[in-house]
C-alpha cells in the first residue's frame, strides 16, 4: 500500500509539473505577443510624432515666410515715405534758403 501512495504522489507531481510547464509556456507566448504589440504601437506612435513634427515645422516655415514678406513690405513702405519726406523737406529748405518759399 505505501508503494501505491508513492506512485500516486509521483503521478500527481508529474501532472502538476506538466501543467505548470504548460502554464509557463502559455504565459511566455502571451508575454511575447504583448511585447510585439507594444513594439508595433511604439513604431506607430513614433511615426505619428515624426509626421506631427514635420507638419509643425512646415507650418512654422510658412508663417515665418509670410511674416518676413509682410515685414519687408512694411519696411519698403516706410522707406518710401521717409524718402518722400526727406525730398519734400529738402525742397522746402532749399526754397527757404533761396528766398523763394512764399
Amino acid at each position: 500500500m505505501p508503494g501505491l501512495l508513492v506512485a500516486a504522489g509521483a503521478a500527481v507531481r508529474e501532472v502538476v509539473s506538466a501543467e505548470r510547464l504548460a502554464t509557463l509556456a502559455a504565459l511566455h507566448e502571451e508575454w511575447i505577443a504583448v511585447v510585439a504589440a507594444l513594439r508595433q504601437e511604439r513604431i506607430a506612435i513614433l511615426a505619428e510624432v515624426e509626421a506631427l513634427e514635420k507638419r509643425a515645422i512646415e507650418s512654422a516655415t510658412v508663417r515665418l515666410r509670410a511674416l518676413v514678406g509682410y515685414t519687408l513690405w512694411r519696411v519698403a513702405a516706410l522707406l518710401a515715405f521717409l524718402m518722400l519726406l526727406a525730398a519734400t523737406l529738402g525742397l522746402a529748405f532749399h526754397r527757404l534758403a533761396a528766398g523763394r518759399l512764399g
